[in-house]
């Protein structure tokens, strides 16, 4: 009978996982808006707006300024910002000498989603401002100059948002938990996760390795499918169970081009990119953290619930857990392969 329990909760939390993972991936990310000045008189204005809002609920996005759109584009025209799942429009305007746009302006026709919004700014020199604006706003003023204090708050908040988001890294930290189950290995697996994606966040951000991320993508859903694959394992004596350190590193770099990828979508300010990049990391650190002390409080409550505690209630979680998110993660990467070779 409780083999017939295990095998139900399995299931329920298999479903669970779907329909949260789904979701994940769509809900937090911001409209993002690109104005390129490709002469003294011409601006391009290019944007993307997720695939949560709906088709009717748009918002039309114009310059405010003595400027005039001449050339209007739609879905499938934007190749630097062209994304798997979004809305995307450009609008071309020529604006009078000497004459700049004042601000943006994001019209609704229903209501705000509260979707926050970032504005990228290339100037004819290709020096580079990014703005962040807050889910409330409608219009967001071109002349806004955030200080080193609020770029750094902002990509804190950020990093801590994205990796709350990000549903696969979570899943994956809770296994390294699961196989820790200690907190001396906890820490130590957990800070070698962060060394390693530290380190590729911050090359590849800056330029220093490029590697595409969509090849990328299916390859973190298998780090994931191995190291659930892990906990089901009866002898635990494998180089993973014997080098904890080594394989939360090495994860932890794989892990790391993903985060790369979501802060280059951002994008960072020119004249703060490493205020902007440390803080984005730390954000993220600060949220893994978060989650890590959670995970850790749910099941000390779990062992204590059950009337033991210590390795085996923990080795009876995690074969719990291994065949849902084993069969999750199996999912994202058939998805993530698809959309790679197609």
């Amino acid at each position: 009978m409780r083999a017939v329990w295990v095998r139900f909760l399995q299931l329920l939390l298999a479903a669970l996982m779907v329909a949260v993972g789904s979701a994940s991936g769509h809900d937090s990310r911001p409209v993002y808006i690109e104005l390129i000045q490709d002469t003294a008189t011409r601006y391009s204005l290019m944007w993307r707006v997720p695939d949560s809002v709906q088709q009717e609920t748009l918002p039309d996005i114009n310059l405010e300024g003595d400027c005039q759109a001449h050339t209007v584009q739609s879905e499938g025209t934007l190749s630097p910002i062209r994304t798997k799942q979004a809305h995307q429009g450009r609008r071309v305007y020529r604006c009078e000498s000497d004459v700049s746009p004042i601000a943006v302006l994001l019209d609704y026709p229903v209501s705000n989603p509260s979707l926050s919004t970032i504005v990228r700014v290339i100037g004819r020199d290709s020096a580079v401002r990014v703005i962040h604006a807050r889910p409330d706003s409608n219009r967001i003023a071109l002349s806004n100059s955030d200080s080193t204090g609020q770029i750094a708050l902002e990509y804190i908040s950020l990093g801590t948002r994205h990796i709350w988001s990000g549903f696969d890294h979570l899943l994956f930290v809770t296994c390294l938990v699961l196989m820790a189950s200690g907190l001396k290995r906890v820490l130590m697996m957990v800070t070698g996760f962060t060394i390693g994606h530290s380190l590729t966040l911050i090359l590849a951000t800056l330029g220093l390795i490029r590697v595409p991320i969509l090849p990328v993508e299916p390859v973190i859903a298998l780090s994931l499918v191995f190291v659930a694959a892990e906990l089901l394992r009866e002898k635990k004596d494998t180089w993973t169970w014997r080098y904890p350190l080594l394989m939360a590193s090495c994860f932890g770099l794989l892990h790391g081009l993903g985060f790369a990828s979501a802060i280059a979508a951002l994008g960072l300010p020119e004249n703060e990119i490493f205020t902007a990049l440390l803080a984005f990391n730390l954000g993220v650190e600060l949220g893994q953290m978060t989650y890590v002390i959670a995970i850790m409080l749910l099941m000390g409550l779990y062992s204590l619930a059950s009337g033991t505690l210590g390795a085996p209630q923990t080795m009876a979680l995690s074969r719990v857990l291994a065949w849902p998110v084993g069969g999750l993660a199996a999912f994202w990467f058939m998805e993530r392969l698809y959309l790679l070779v197609s």
